[in-house]
């Protein structure tokens, strides 16, 4: 436990949109925190269903509980209004159909003090609609760089991209923001919150759950919202490669994931997109065979590189049969 006399204020940031399923189950996760000097800042981009009503109810019973009603601009607006409306020394950010463990501030805090950093990192467990549940935690506890940080957030090696299941020192954000009207924000903003410090904690334990439900942001139905995450991709990389040309692989493994991910959304579809889908194979083709001869590349991402040297359509039927094995679907 911490030292009540010494906590400092914490600011818990939760963009909501249209998660009334959802957002009690995280709102009661936050108010449990062992942790107990936060601010709750509740961020509703225009929901069309009860979400808003449901946050100015929970206002109403706990007076950490800020709520904020805005246009809808996106979850990269509201987190940077978030962040600027945020009050507390440190940041988390929780997403509103998510929750957490009773302990999830006080570790991510704990790791920042012990360790005299400004950025912590725990882990979580994604939760499927199909009820598999898959752990990512790995018990490490350890001290990184920022380039060993950003280098194994690029190859997935325990660190993931996404800005929950992190804490951050207000600082870090002020001269990073979250790129508006785009989808896929963390792709571009992480490593650039790690390149402005000097190291950062881990603890790798599941305190974070994530939950994978078919109409997320992750799982756009529009496809044109789904290439952003290559544009994305490619951000990230040019900004990296300035500060850091020699992780200019990892920077081609984090690009070729993002396509990818995106084949693999596109073969989650029923209509077809040929534009897309040709540009998509074109990179593939064109650079598999470079990605191919790093050795620390994810054992998935090389198998379904070796299937797309068979086509769309056998990438289709193996990406469908995957998720079907894996009780993904």
């Amino acid at each position: 436990m911490t030292n009540k006399e010494t906590e400092e204020l914490i600011s818990v940031i939760v963009p909501v949109y249209n998660v009334e399923k959802y957002i009690k189950k995280c709102i009661d996760s936050i108010l449990r925190q062992t942790y107990r000097n936060i601010e709750i800042i509740l961020i509703d981009d225009e929901s069309k269903d009860k979400s808003g009503i449901i946050c100015d109810q929970y206002a109403k019973i706990d007076n950490r509980i800020k709520v904020i009603h805005k246009e809808n601009t996106g979850i990269s607006d509201v987190r940077n209004l978030g962040i600027k409306l945020a009050n507390g020394k440190y940041i988390t950010f929780i997403d509103s159909d998510d929750y957490v463990e009773d302990d999830y501030v006080e570790f991510l805090y704990n790791l920042i003090i012990k360790n005299n950093v400004k950025i912590s990192i725990t882990s979580h467990t994604a939760i499927y609609n199909t009820g598999l549940k898959l752990q990512e935690a790995t018990n490490e506890f350890s001290v990184i760089d920022s380039k060993t940080a950003i280098e194994r957030t690029l190859y997935e090696e325990g660190i993931n991209i996404s800005p929950w299941g992190k804490m951050y020192e207000k600082t870090v954000f002020d001269k990073v923001q979250y790129p508006v009207s785009k989808n896929y924000e963390d792709t571009a903003v992480t490593c650039k919150l790690f390149s402005q410090v000097d190291k950062v904690a881990i603890g790798s334990v599941s305190k974070y759950y994530y939950i994978i439900r078919e109409d997320s942001i992750s799982r756009v139905k529009d496809f044109s919202q789904k290439m952003d995450l290559i544009t994305c991709a490619n951000d990230m990389g040019e900004y990296i490669l300035k500060q850091y040309p020699d992780l200019e692989k990892a920077v081609n493994r984090r690009i070729m994931y993002a396509y990818l991910s995106t084949l693999s959304q596109l073969a989650n579809l029923k209509e077809r997109h040929p534009k897309e889908q040709k540009e998509i194979m074109a990179y593939i083709n064109t650079h598999r065979k470079q990605i191919l001869e790093d050795e620390r590349i994810p054992s998935r991402d090389r198998k379904a590189l070796e299937i797309t040297k068979l086509g769309f359509n056998v990438y289709k039927i193996f990406w469908h049969l995957y998720k079907k094995k894996t009780n993904r679907e």
